[in-house]
């Protein structure tokens, strides 16, 4: 997680995020050799949620902390409102968030 959030603050390139991955993977396969899982699984180490690895494909989309959202929306009393209700950590919570044209960047 510390190598994602690196990453995202542009101080890890994609390859040395890709070589954390790897090490990650390999020392979850291990544990789980090692345990006696009959399947093992890489544990989805390259994602660091369920959504980015999709929207970094994306042009017109972009990951933001609700704080960041605050910039965006169209009615930011209600959305402080509910951010309140919902006791959000406005820094921690992330979304994709759609800011213009949506395009395939890569695949």
């Amino acid at each position: 997680m510390e190598a994602f959030r690196q990453y995202d603050a542009g101080q890890l390139s994609t390859e040395k995020l890709n070589a954390v991955a790897d090490r990650a993977v390999l020392e979850a396969l291990h544990i789980q050799v090692d345990a006696g899982v009959d399947i093992v699984t890489d544990g989805e180490q390259r994602r660091s949620n369920f959504f980015s690895f999709i929207a970094e494909k994306l042009d017109g989309v972009e990951i933001m902390t609700l704080a960041q959202l605050m910039d965006v929306v169209e009615d930011r009393a209600s959305f402080e409102r509910t951010l309140r209700t919902m006791d959000a950590p406005a820094f921690a919570i992330k979304n994709p968030t759609v800011v213009g044209p949506v395009k395939l960047r890569m695949p």
